[in-house]
């Protein structure tokens, strides 16, 4: 009976996606499935949960996590910065895919993937790109961003706004036009879209400030301007639902500080195109200070909401030190939180020790089942109750608004 538990538990746990990343994890698993001696099933049975993986190893992470050397490698050429990094985490393969302005004497669009936050793999060389965004829609991915930095090609003139799609993060597609009829005759940067309702919303910035833009799909030749935002300037953006609730992050003017990371939750009804325009409920993200960035520390900040494999939000944002003037000299960093108060530094454990879950009111572990289960709470203090393991990516439950 002990060994046809243990078989059956063995069984869930290879499902887990954490656990079947590693080779040595599953050919444990089938001598286990062959055994009949339970002695030998406890001991292998030790040895298989020793090897757990938490979901990232925070706590031998270290900050800057990518340097432009990293990239200078993969690309075959020179890189003096690394900025605007957009993250996502594909829960089917455990990848971190990773895609950067890549700057040197023009800037290039550049992704990159990995398992470990440590060895990286190069999975887009785009000539003429920057300050990417990701989304996925469906089953299509789409990176929106910007040419213009040191080519200016005339298939591509001046700074205008632009998507590639791809249907595995790996092959990408041919550039297409974004927010044709909004954006001729201006400066376009800095995009980021975000669907709701059936209608896909624009942001980016418009001559010098955010302007919204709508369509029925990002991929639509006709769009209408919805108008400048509220709040003031800002760049960089953003569109992020967390717990049912549109926000934006962005850089921004806020505290005395010119470029500080900042988040807004969007005003009223999303229904409403006035919902979209109206940023002035913004607040900064205060992030952990260190000795690597002092002179730009957390800049084109970029938030991935994966409490529902930690139970953490996390951040990638650029820090530069000094060395450069403009766009050079940015390194890529990462902080993490349990409630967007709060923040981490990689080799932070948060008063937690080895615990990679914050028991926190944020995320209190449930026991006694077979396949970790955590009750969450949102950020207004409403349960959630959901698994973060299993074979499918799972989308966070929309809640509504109180």
């Amino acid at each position: 009976m002990f060994a046809k538990t243990l078989h059956i538990f063995f069984g869930i746990l290879t499902k887990n996606r954490f656990y079947r990343r590693s080779a040595c994890m599953q050919s444990i698993y089938r001598s286990i499935k062959a055994l009949k001696n339970t002695s030998l099933l406890i001991s292998l049975s030790g040895l298989f949960f020793a090897h757990a993986q938490p979901f990232i190893d925070w706590e031998r992470l270290k900050n800057p996590i990518i340097h432009p050397d990293m990239v200078s490698q993969l690309t075959g050429r020179k890189t003096n910065s690394l900025k605007d990094a957009a993250m996502y985490f594909h829960d089917k393969t455990g990848y971190f895919y990773f895609f950067v302005s890549d700057f040197y004497s023009a800037s290039d669009l550049v992704g990159i993937k990995s398992r470990d936050l440590k060895s990286f793999e190069l999975v887009l060389d785009h000539k003429d790109g920057c300050s990417p965004d990701l989304v996925k829609y469906g089953d299509t991915y789409y990176i929106t961003y910007q040419t213009g930095y040191g080519y200016n090609p005339p298939e591509y003139p001046g700074k205008t706004i632009w998507y590639l799609s791809s249907n595995d993060l790996q092959n990408w597609s041919s550039p297409k036009a974004l927010g044709r009829g909004c954006t001729e005759g201006y400066r376009a940067i800095d995009a980021a879209t975000a669907y709701h309702n059936g209608a896909c919303y624009l942001a980016f910035k418009r001559g010098h400030d955010p302007y919204i833009a709508k369509a029925s799909s990002i991929e639509s030749n006709s769009w209408s301007g919805l108008g400048y935002t509220k709040g003031g300037w800002a760049e960089n953006y953003q569109l992020i639902k967390i717990d049912g609730k549109w926000h934006v992050v962005m850089t921004a003017e806020i505290n005395n500080n010119g470029h500080a990371p900042t988040i807004a939750a969007l005003k009223g009804n999303p229904s409403s195109d006035a919902h979209w325009t109206d940023w002035s409920d913004r607040r900064m993200l205060k992030l952990p200070d260190e000795s690597w960035n002092p002179k730009t520390p957390h800049n084109a900040v970029y938030l991935a909401d994966w409490r529902r494999y930690d139970c953490y939000f996390y951040v990638i944002y650029c820090g530069q030190d000094g060395c450069c003037v403009g766009n050079y000299g940015f390194r890529l960093g990462m902080a993490r939180s349990p409630d967007l108060q709060t923040w981490y530094k990689p080799g932070d454990t948060g008063g937690q020790g080895q615990v990679a879950i914050p028991s926190t009111k944020s995320c209190v572990p449930v026991s006694g089942k077979a396949q970790q289960k955590y009750q969450a709470f949102d950020l207004r203090g409403r349960l959630i109750d959901y698994s973060p393991y299993g074979n499918k990516e799972i989308a966070l439950p929309v809640l509504q608004n109180p």
